[in-house]
């Protein structure tokens, strides 16, 4: 048995965006999530924000959340903390939209814009980058975030990071016939976890088994750990 102490978190979906530690009740959603304006998160310090697509810029911001959550959004010097993301459809939007730039002129119109955004792992980068992390970075295929946490849990364990960022990511392609998304969920959350247990109802437990716990209760998604809106939480899709 592991524990870890959730420091801080932080959530974007179509509802707004809030803070866990805060007090911000998470509502999900499945339409297109509201990304708040960048100043409102980064003030004037990500300039590269407008650049990103909405796969990226979900997390990342989801990211930074957590992270002021924690009182960690602003350093001056490496920080050894990882982050791990998790996500079913992934940048899939991005990479069709990429591909289509190549149908014209033999490719010779493709997007180096684009092309800078065809793999999941790019918003792990601009985390890391953004706010000077040096701990491991990791994508994993997961629609509910837990995945994700429990890989954050076991490189904790391990002595890989001081700190580890655990999220989830959706944002599924938009008005492609060909791929029928459901009414899966969409937007980010992002938490920030430590190791050792803290108070109980902020204290994540990985079993040797694998199940996560809090507060005695096992979870099955990384939106558990939030207060919510709606009694409806994420919950892994059945393939």
């Amino acid at each position: 048995m592991f524990q870890a102490n959730i420091v801080g978190g932080g959530w974007v979906t179509a509802r707004g965006h809030g803070r866990l530690l805060a007090g911000d009740a998470l509502e999900l959603s499945s339409a297109v999530p509201e990304l708040p304006p960048g100043k409102t998160v980064f003030g004037e310090q990500a300039p590269r924000l407008g650049r990103l697509d909405r796969y990226t810029r979900a997390g990342f911001t989801a990211a930074a959340l957590a992270l002021r959550d924690a009182g960690l959004d602003s350093a001056e010097d490496f920080r050894a903390v990882g982050v791990v993301g998790g996500s079913r459809w992934e940048c899939l939007e991005t990479d069709l939209a990429y591909q289509r730039t190549t149908m014209h002129a033999g490719g010779a119109e493709a997007s180096p814009h684009l092309f800078s955004y065809t793999l999941p792992g790019v918003v792990l980068g601009e985390c890391a980058v953004h706010f000077r992390l040096t701990g491991p970075t990791l994508s994993v295929g997961d629609d509910s975030g837990a995945e994700a946490l429990r890989a954050a849990m076991r490189l904790l364990r391990g002595g890989h990071a001081e700190m580890m960022l655990a999220g989830w990511i959706e944002c599924p392609p938009q008005g492609e016939p060909s791929l029928s998304v459901g009414d899966a969920h969409q937007g980010s959350i992002f938490v920030a976890l430590a190791p050792g247990a803290g108070r109980a109802d902020r204290t994540l437990t990985l079993g040797s088994g694998g199940a996560l716990s809090k507060s005695g209760q096992e979870i099955g998604s990384i939106a558990e750990l939030f207060p919510m809106r709606q009694s409806r939480s994420l919950r892994p899709m059945q393939d």
